[in-house]
Order: C-alpha cells, then structure tokens, then sequence
C-alpha cells in the first residue's frame, strides 16, 4: 500500500502515512485541499484535492414521529430507553470524536534531523503507529526504538484534533573509552570513517563516545600503531596498548666508540655507551668503529624489554726494545717514537717495524694476535763493507742519500742483508743486496750494465729474431765492442754465426736446387729446339766442359760468334740457347750455311760450365740450279767443332799484351 507525507502549518513534513490515515485527516480538517501531499516514492507534491475526495455532507438526522395513539409505555421501559439512547449516543459520539482525533510527531538525533534512510521502531501503547494514525482520546504512551539509539518514552492525553508531540529528542547510545599506552607518553588518535573524533595524550578517557567500532592511531615519537575497538552502550571499554617497541641498549670496551645500528627504514647513531628506546621490534645491523677497525654484528629488539649490546675490540700490543736503546721507531713507515717503547691499542694483523740508528735499519713483519703482548727486540751488530764498481766512480745511495762514490768501505753496516743503489752516466741504475758480517769485512764488486751495450743486445736479438742477420751481426758488433768477454753478448753472437751458417746453407740449397731445375729446363728448351727443326738429323752434338763460371763462358762465345760476322746472333741467358740462325726460334733449313751453329751453354753445381755444340752436318750443292744435300764428313764437323771450341777457350783467358 502507498504511503503519503504532508506539510503541517510550520513547514514541517509529517509521514509516512497511509492513504486512510490521510483521508481521515481531511475530514477531520487538519487537512485542506491544498495542503501539500506526496507519495513515499517520489519528490513531486501536489494539493490534497487531488489524491482525497471532499467528505461527503452529513446526512440530518431525521425527526421520529411519536404517532397520535394513546397506547401508554412502562416507565422502566421508558428509562432503559433512554439508558439505551444515551449509550448509543454516546458511542456514536466517542467514535466520531476518534475519527477526527489523530497524533503527529518528527524525530531529531542528537540535536540533528535524521536522513531519510534512517527510521526507527514506534509504537503507542505498544501497537506500531506511523505519525498522522488516529488514536482514541485520552491517556497514551509512545516509545520509540532503534538500533545504536537510547530508547525513547513519552506520556501524553488527547482528546479532540490533531496532537503534534513535535520533533521526539533522540540520542545516540553511548559509552566510555578509555585507551592506556605502554610506554608512554603517547598520542593517541581516535578515527571513524577516516575522520578523528577526538584525540590526546595517553592514557586517553573519553566519555559519551557514540557505540560502534573506531580506529585508535597511537604516536609515539616517529613510530605509530594501529588497533580496533568496539564501544558498548553505557559501557567502559578499557583498551591497553603495548606498542611493539623495545629498548636497545650498547657498550664497548674501551667505551669510546661510534656506532650505527639500522634496518626495516630506521637508523641510529652515536658515540657509546647508548641507551635507545622506542626501537621496533625485529633484527638491526649494527656497526661499531673504534679508530680503523669495525667490529659488525646483529641486535634484536623485543617488545617490552631491554636488549643489552657490549662488544669488546681485542686489541693486542707489541714491546719493541733495543741494543743500544734509545733508537727511532717506526710503525709501517710512520714514526712513532724511541725505543724502549710498547705500542698499545693494535688490531690484530701483521705490522712492519723498523728501528734506526740513523744510518742504518732493522726491519722486521710482527704478527699481532687478539689480546697477544709480543715482545720484539732489535740488536744492531755491525759490520764493514767494501764496495767496488765495473767500471768504477759510481754513485753509491743508501737510504735516499748520496753516500759517495765506487770504491766506498761502508761502516757501521748492520749484520744481515741491507740495500744500495749505484748509478752512473751511461750505465743502467742497479740496486744489490749487500750482507755484512759481524766484526768482518765482507767485499762486494758489481760489474755495471752500459746502456750502449743493453741497446745493442736488444737490437742484435730483435733482429735475430727477425731473421735480419746482417743487422743482429751489426748490432753484437756493437755490443762486443763496449764489452768483449761479456758471456752474454759471446753467446748471441754464435748464436747470430750459427743462424747465418744454416742460411747460407739453406741458400746454397736452394740455388742448387734451381739451377739444377733450370738446367733441367734449358736442356729441355734446347732439345725441343732441335726436335721442332725440320730434318734434325743435321745436327750432330759435340759437348766440352770450361772450367770458368757461366758469365765468362757466356761473354767469350758471344765474342767469338760476333767476330765470326755470324747472322742473326739469337741469345737467352736465361735458357743458355744461342742460335745463329735467321729466325728466334727455329732452324730454317735453306737459309743455313755450312758454318752456322746451335750452342746450348749450361753453368754445373761445381760451377764450371759446358758448350753444347750441335753443328750443320749436311750442306747445299747449287751447282745444278736447286740444291741437293750433301754430308759433311764426321772428321770435317769434329775439326770445325774443336777449333770452335777451342776459340771459346782462348776467349776465356786471352793473351796478356806485353
């Protein structure tokens, strides 16, 4: 069924109501047609007219006639008559009475009007009721009930019209809260809805604290937690909060180190000892640093306790004495004072100590352990040294210092192993040990390496290596000339003779190898020659063997053929082949003379050389106008090849004039 609201005469929006209820109102006048009305489920007002019809007129009552007869009527009759018709009258009134008699009421919440969703349980005189029902005149009672609200009762009479009891004064249930932080002090922040409703310092008490649930925000210093808390009605919640901090508390031995101590986003530190509170709960890396050594280590913070930190540097000493006493000390190169002394305070690693007397040191690497007192003496036992150069006027430096020149007797040289420098023009800087012995002279000679020298050796290998053995002999020339019995310079240059021995070896080989190829090949060249000839057998060979290298042999036949007048003289030094024919390459048979040669020259491995010689052996008779072959005899061709080679010979060693 549809609910309706209504504006009353201060503006003030009555409902919901039902459209019975509404009609009533309307005839009992507490409405007019325009009295503003509007369904539950809308926004839109419109006049009363419109959604309840006008009463109807009441209907007169119409007069009874008594009749004109005389019958008469009992008096007891008469008075329950009139007992009956004052009941019913009565009756009739009360009820129209009830009709037009009706209650209205609004509602405000802690001094605040309600929204719209919210609506609470009422009931008068314990039956629901809705404002604007009707109700009988007389003594009522209205309660009101809602979830998170007080409950509401109210004693009132009625008796004709409308009752307006107003706007019924509701308040929200409340209780108390009351919040403890451990440790404090601390702020503590009350939260609904993401908006603070009240805040202070712990311990908080708040009173009258809407029911519900509420967030607390406890600060304390940078940390912060969070919890839930219910609140009762007309209740004291009590709420202890140990805050999930503890304290940390550090020392060292000795006391006066630095700390650092971090982790989850914190970070601490300090000169100790320390006391620190309100560190999170949880595990912090924690550094501690006492001049150059750190010592690393992990703390944990619990809640509600103290957490105690003592971290101890095991610091070891050395106690340095000496013979005589009275000398400088040094720790890893810086001084530190005169002996005896006892140096406190030491990490535990390996130190360098040195102690002088001025002009002479002892050194010596002590090792340190954890809480370890080492004792370390220095005896300074003398000795001489006699120090001499190759060659000699060298620079002799000791500690840094220029002390003299080569030769130098060095006294007062500690017993042991000591060093010196030498340097001298145009010889390479040397640095040597030297050892002296107690109560003794002990002799030293150094032969210096000349720069020329260690330059030369460096070029003589370079090129040895590099298979420039006329430059590595040039540049061990220059070594040996600086340093002649130099053992190193000796052996690279048999080594250097050695090399160059196998090259001319290799070399020698190898031209043996070619000119045996190229032999091969001439002699090839020269028979095809002979071969590609047309009729080849007029070449009959005659061979002699000249002991002169090639060149020589080479030179006299061309001379002997030029002196000749021999035509087209053809000559290859490279193949050997000489040919006097009048073409390069072939032998054309008609155009030859009787006297024309084939000379194939070819030098030996033992480097002589030998003249081939193949001559014409037939010859053209024209006597009967064409010409026919004829042989010469092999004695005419062996007396023409002999004095052919003959003049050959002389050629290579012609007469001295005189």
């Amino acid at each position: 069924m549809q609910n309706y609201f209504y504006y009353d005469n201060s503006g003030k929006e009555i409902g919901p109501l039902d459209l019975t209820t509404l009609a009533q109102l309307r005839f009992a006048g507490v409405l007019n047609d325009d009295t503003p009305v509007r369904p539950t489920d809308s926004e839109k007002w419109t006049p009363c007219r419109e959604v309840v019809a006008a009463p109807a007129d009441p209907v007169p009552t119409q007069p009874i006639n008594a009749g004109t007869g005389k019958t008469s009527i009992p008096p007891a009759l008469v008075v329950l008559a009139i007992i009956g018709a004052l009941i019913y009258g009565g009756t009739v009134l009360y009820k129209s009475i009830a009709a037009r008699t009706a209650l209205t009421y609004g509602f405000v919440l802690d001094g605040k009007e309600m929204s719209k969703g919210q609506m609470p349980e009422i009931t008068v005189d314990g039956q629901l009721f809705g404002s604007g029902d009707h109700l009988k005149p007389g003594r009522h009672d209205i309660s009101v009930a809602m979830q998170n609200v007080e409950p509401y009762e109210q004693h009132f009479w009625v008796f004709y019209g409308i009752k307006d009891l107003g706007n019924l004064p509701l308040e929200t249930s409340k209780g108390n809260l009351v919040v403890i932080v451990n440790p404090s002090p601390a702020t503590v922040l009350v939260q609904r809805g993401g908006e603070t409703v009240n805040q202070g310092a712990a311990p908080l008490d708040v009173e009258k604290l809407p029911v519900g649930n509420y967030t607390l925000v406890v600060k304390r210093g940078d940390y912060q937690e969070t919890r839930t808390v219910d609140v009762q009605r007309q209740q004291t919640t009590n709420e202890t909060v140990e805050l999930n901090l503890g304290k940390v508390e550090l020392s060292s031995v000795p006391a006066d180190a630095e700390y650092e101590m971090s982790g989850g986003g914190h970070r601490w530190q300090g000169k100790l000892p320390a006391h620190i509170e309100d560190v999170p709960v949880g595990n912090y890396s924690l550094s501690i640093t006492r001049r150059d050594w750190e010592l690393d280590s992990v703390v944990s913070a619990v809640r509600g306790s103290v957490t105690t930190k003592k971290m101890e540097f095991s610091y070891g000493s050395i106690e340095v004495t000496s013979e005589p006493t009275g000398l400088v000390v040094l720790k890893n190169g810086v001084e530190i004072g005169k002996t005896p002394i006892t140096l406190q305070e030491l990490k535990p690693a390996t130190y360098n100590l040195t102690v002088s007397d001025g002009d002479n040191d002892l050194m010596a690497d002590v090792g340190v352990s954890p809480k370890e007192n080492v004792k370390q003496p220095f005896v300074f036992r003398y000795g001489m040294i006699q120090l001499m150069s190759v060659p000699a006027g060298a620079t002799v430096i000791r500690k840094g210092k220029e002390i003299g020149k080569t030769p130098l007797t060095l006294n007062r040289v500690p017993v042991g192993n000591s060093s010196v420098g030498l340097n001298l023009n145009g010889y390479v800087a040397t640095n040597l040990i030297i050892s002296a012995v107690e109560n003794a002279v002990t002799n030293f000679s150094v032969k210096l390496t000349s720069e020329q020298y260690l330059q030369a050796m460096g070029q003589a290998q370079e090129a040895l290596d590099s298979g420039q053995l006329v430059d590595a002999k040039a540049a061990i020339a220059k070594a040996l000339a600086v340093d002649p019995d130099d053992p190193a310079a000796v052996k690279l240059q048999a080594t250097i003779g050695e090399a160059e021995q196998a090259a001319e070896k290799a070399r020698l080989q190898s031209e043996q190898q070619a000119a045996s190829e190229k032999r091969q090949a001439n002699e090839k060249r020269f028979q095809h020659l002979i071969a590609s000839t047309q009729n080849a057998r007029l070449f009959p060979n005659y061979t002699r063997t000249y002991s002169a290298p090639f060149n020589k042999v080479w030179n006299s036949t061309l001379n002997i053929l030029t002196q000749q007048k021999e035509e087209s003289i053809h000559s290859n030094a490279e193949t050997g082949i000489i040919t006097t024919t009048s073409t390069q390459h072939s032998i054309l048979i008609l155009s030859l003379h009787a006297n024309q040669y084939l000379i194939f020259v070819e030098q030996n491995a033992d480097n002589t050389t030998t003249i081939n010689l193949d001559l014409i052996s037939y010859f053209a008779d024209f006597n009967n106008g064409s010409p026919t072959w004829r042989q010469m005899s092999s004695d005419f061709l062996q007396s023409m090849a002999n004095g052919f080679l003959d003049k050959i010979g002389r050629g290579l060693n012609p007469p001295v004039p005189k």
